[in-house]
């Protein structure tokens, strides 16, 4: 049996076949939330602009509604946030997008609502430790959910693109309190 999450927009057709993108969820990301629900976290059109919503996963079978992941200063929208536990095992995103400090921004999901809690910040190097990176340009695309490394901080891996042609991965860790 299989669950299945639809596009949001059915009328939406990718003109973008070159980078084969698809009429529905990108970049899907699963956090275990509890032993038998998990959180399904994604990028999606919204209109024309790409925006990021979750859905519970509950006993392997059942998804619960579509839910976007809002905030009053959400500026760009990246499609590769990271979700995470904190030590007190709430939800978190973690945004590859620094903000114009430098800074690397968290934010706790209300699930009930998907209205993301205040950010915390915390400096980060991550961008520019992989965009200047020698060799050619390269591009975050993608990671994966960060795990506990141990009790304060998560581990997580991402990777880059150089020249369309060449991924690079790489593991990063950040504090989770």
């Amino acid at each position: 049996e299989r669950t299945r999450v639809e596009a949001r927009d059915p009328l939406r057709r990718c003109l973008d076949r070159r980078n084969f993108r698809l009429n529905g969820p990108e970049d899907a990301r699963i956090l275990n939330l509890h032993s038998t629900t998990f959180m399904v976290i994604y990028a999606e059109h919204a209109g024309n602009n790409r925006r990021q919503f979750f859905r519970l996963l509950h006993g392997y079978r059942t998804l619960s509604p579509e839910k976007e992941l809002t905030s009053s200063n959400l500026n760009a929208v990246e499609k590769n946030w990271v979700p995470f536990l904190d030590v007190d095992q709430k939800p978190h995103v973690w945004r590859w997008l620094e903000d114009e400090d430098g800074y690397g921004v968290a934010h706790l999901i209300d699930l009930r609502s998907g209205v993301l809690g205040e950010a915390m910040r915390q400096r980060s190097f991550l961008r520019s430790f992989v965009l200047n990176a020698p060799g050619p340009k390269a591009k975050i695309c993608g990671g994966t959910p960060a795990v506990a490394l141990n009790a304060t901080h998560r581990v997580a891996f991402g990777h880059v693109t150089r020249n369309r042609r060449y991924y690079t991965v790489f593991a990063y860790v950040f504090e989770a309190q």
